[in-house]
């Protein structure tokens, strides 16, 4: 049994009073067991569970430093059980190594075509045991690392290569599959996209178990231009015992094994309708897309019969190393100075809302920190740690 679901049936039997009929924005939690999906839901709530730090606790990077912390196209940065920090470096094709407190231990890959060498190096994630997955789409290839970045396993990723999100345990890979069309069988109103199933792969050698189908972006064909149908996004979905995916209005964590659902966290908050004011600010930033093709497309979309009635409620997904899991509210345009990202607990009680500011992209969270990536006015790219100020 994985830790999120412990916790979940820890709740669910501590809670066995509650049934079905609990009213959700009770002060208490409504803990609900269904058909074997522990679910677990909480009342809504606007409360700040802790701010950044103004300062950061680690910043590496910088415009006029050489050698290992001169970053450009990072990627991805992990963040493994004993500390240390991994920076994907796309302009050297490098997996940089750092310790706790910033100290380079080694630098692994780099371009070229040999076989720990890279021509377009993407991490994919890391298991709970720290084996961390990379793949190269150019070379065709998988590559397994230990914690100690010794060498592990290596496969080809086939064709079509699939699109991977994380690590599950044993070093299976969790991802989808491309679809492939035929752009001249396209009809002007064709909507491609709509959905992506999810996909466990034990190996990349083998068919992999399809897990389970989720909502997604859509582009609706008109004229060869291919336009976002508007109010629609991919789901977020990180992976870490189990599958966690954001998808949809409903302010709600999926949780998937490679057999299905396994359970949901959710908070008790109404979905946010498509107002005519958010059409409108949409519409005016149509001017900004390229070519006068693509936005009369664009345009276009906008009255396509699949555009919803509400706004998706999460974007991206990170679980943290304590189990937490983060999910950051879906916005129409990006506004403010900050991004509001809300916290689940590992037992899938909602702890809180935490404001991270828009030029700093999170990539892992801890109990007392989160790391990322911070880019400046020149859009230099610095990878940071910033503690937490609880209130």
């Amino acid at each position: 049994m994985t830790r999120h679901l412990a916790a979940c049936l820890a709740i669910a039997f501590a809670a066995s009073a509650c049934d079905e009929s609990t009213s959700a924005d009770e002060a208490t939690l409504a803990r609900v067991d269904s058909a074997g999906v522990e679910i677990v839901v909480s009342p809504d709530s606007d409360r700040e569970v802790a701010q950044l730090d103004s300062v950061p606790d680690l910043s590496l990077g910088g415009v006029d430093v050489e050698g290992p912390t001169q970053f450009s196209q990072v990627g991805r940065v992990l963040s493994l059980s004993d500390g240390s920090i991994w920076v994907r470096d796309g302009s050297t094709q490098e997996l940089r190594v750092f310790e706790q407190d910033g100290t380079h231990r080694q630098t692994l890959g780099g371009r070229g075509d040999g076989p720990e060498e890279f021509r377009s190096l993407f991490v994919v994630g890391a298991d709970p045991a720290d084996s961390v997955v990379v793949i190269d789409r150019r070379l065709q290839k998988a590559i397994w690392y230990s914690r100690a970045g010794d060498l592990g396993r290596s496969e080809s990723l086939g064709r079509p290569a699939p699109t991977l999100y994380g690590v599950l345990p044993g070093g299976r890979l969790v991802g989808d599959l491309p679809v492939g069309l035929d752009p001249m069988s396209l009809s002007d109103g064709d909507v491609l996209g709509d959905s992506m199933t999810l996909r466990v792969w034990d190996s990349l050698e083998v068919e992999p178990t399809e897990v389970t189908s989720l909502p997604s972006a859509a582009v609706v064909n008109y004229d060869m231009a291919g336009a976002p149908i508007p109010f629609r996004t991919r789901p977020g979905i990180a992976v870490d015992d189990v599958v966690f995916t954001t998808s949809g209005e409903r302010f709600a964590v999926q949780l998937f094994s490679a057999e299905g659902l396994v359970g949901r966290f959710e908070l008790a908050r109404e979905p946010r309708p498509v107002t005519q004011a958010a059409l409108e600010a949409h519409r005016d930033a149509l001017g900004t897309r390229g070519p006068e093709a693509f936005a009369s497309a664009y345009v276009q979309a906008m009255e396509h019969p699949r555009v919803p009635a509400v706004m998706p409620a999460y974007d991206g997904i990170v679980v943290g190393d304590n189990g937490s899991v983060w999910a950051s509210i879906w916005e129409a345009s990006a506004s403010g100075p900050n991004v509001t990202w809300h916290v689940y607990g590992h037992d899938g009680v909602f702890e809180g809302s935490v404001a991270i500011p828009r030029d700093f992209e999170l990539h892992a969270a801890s109990p007392d920190a989160v790391l990322g990536v911070w880019t400046d006015e020149l859009d230099v790219e610095y990878v940071r740690r910033y503690r937490f100020v609880r209130p």
